[in-house]
């Protein structure tokens, strides 16, 4: 998936977080602790049938697409970006492609902004073809926790209350990334407020490497 601004490494009743290294990218998934049903049913939403939640994570499996598809990983894309052999609309068209066909099971993102990340994508592009460079980040998307405001985009921080908040501003990590030239694909999931449990009106994120398991704490849709 995208790299991620606002992932912590928490534990949380006995859930752990192990960074697993060497993939697409970066990868936070639950550790060897089985969660407790109850809360697993309460904040899936599904009444805890993890056989039903495995063959989605089959179907998800099947489907995913990505930067795997690009025969790179992210540090690589980035270099292709810098070398132009790749552009920033090809690979955000793709991470929109995969969160299209994935993120209708995994629940990873509270907003997706798809139209916004091809503009800007297109405008890293233009930069590039210029020769201008803001760094490594330059027309690499990325997605960040909804707990980070966005100007202009919803910031919900998981809570239903907040649903209609729009910030006027950036957060200052998000700002810095806009500068940095990173591309952003949307808002992730995460637990109310950044507390233990997710809104019972608001599906959990879905872990996709064992759907036993919650990804975790309050980064949950930066985790899957």
């Amino acid at each position: 998936g995208p790299a991620i601004a606002g992932h912590d490494a928490d534990l949380h009743e006995g859930f752990r977080e192990t960074r697993l290294l060497g993939g697409d990218a970066d990868v936070a998934h639950a550790g060897e602790i089985q969660p407790r049903a109850d809360r697993r049913a309460v904040d899936r939403g599904d009444g805890g049938d993890v056989h039903l939640i495995q063959r989605e994570r089959d179907r998800l499996d099947a489907e995913a697409v990505g930067f795997a598809d690009l025969g790179a990983g992210l540090d690589e894309v980035a270099r292709r970006l810098k070398a132009r052999k790749l552009s920033s609309v090809e690979v955000t068209e793709s991470m929109l492609d995969r969160i299209g066909k994935v993120d209708p099971g995994l629940k990873c993102y509270a907003t997706v902004t798809a139209d916004r990340a091809l503009a800007d994508a297109a405008r890293l592009d233009a930069e590039t073809a210029s020769d201008i460079s803001r760094g490594p980040l330059h027309g690499v998307p990325i997605a960040v926790k909804d707990l980070c405001n966005t100007e202009g985009i919803a910031t919900a921080a998981g809570m239903e209350i907040h649903r209609g908040n729009v910030p006027s501003q950036d957060a200052t990590v998000v700002g810095r990334l806009k500068q940095a030239g990173a591309v952003l694909l949307g808002k992730l999931q995460m637990t109310e407020g950044a507390y233990g449990a997710h809104h019972p009106n608001i599906p959990a994120p879905l872990n996709p490497w064992n759907a036993a398991y919650w990804t975790g704490s309050s980064s949950s849709g930066s985790g899957a």
